[in-house]
């Protein structure tokens, strides 16, 4: 496991988060040059219908290391993440959702772990997620292992 990669490509799908794009994207320019040297922060905005795309737009206009990708339509968070993992161009990949559910400091720990492997993925036990939207993930996982067992988690 290198001590700090050369190049890192992050990206994350987006789908109308006016309020949330432009702290994430500057949260990360200030977070990843702590793990890589070269950075490229993509917003992979599909087919929001606020002002997601227009704000990514604009942060890619005053930040060469930020760019955008537009669906003109709704791809789903798998087309999403479909998208921003073939328009990466660096040797590491990252990403996570959009609405900054989850720290960008804790890719240390997806780096410390990878040890050689093709990929790493992480998890957060406690999500910032109203009551509602828990129960529904816990019914979820819970149908997902009896279905298939492992410890497979949304």
């Amino acid at each position: 496991m290198p001590a700090r990669l050369d190049s890192l490509s992050f990206f994350f799908p987006a789908l109308n988060e006016e309020d949330n794009v432009a702290p994430i994207v500057e949260e990360a320019l200030a977070v990843l040059p702590r793990f890589a040297d070269d950075i490229e922060v993509t917003v992979v905005d599909d087919g929001s219908t606020d002002r997601t795309g227009a704000i990514a737009d604009e942060l890619a206009r005053k930040d060469p290391r930020v760019r955008v990708i537009h669906h003109g339509t709704r791809r789903g968070y798998g087309g999403a993440v479909r998208s921003g993992l073939v328009s990466a161009t660096k040797p590491w990949i990252f990403f996570t959702d959009g609405d900054r559910q989850f720290a960008l400091e804790d890719l240390e720990r997806l780096i410390a772990a990878s040890n050689g492997a093709d990929a790493v993925v992480g998890f957060r036990n406690k999500r910032a997620d109203p009551a509602r939207r828990l129960f529904v993930a816990w019914v979820y996982n819970h149908l997902i292992r009896l279905l298939f067992g492992g410890g497979w988690r949304d």
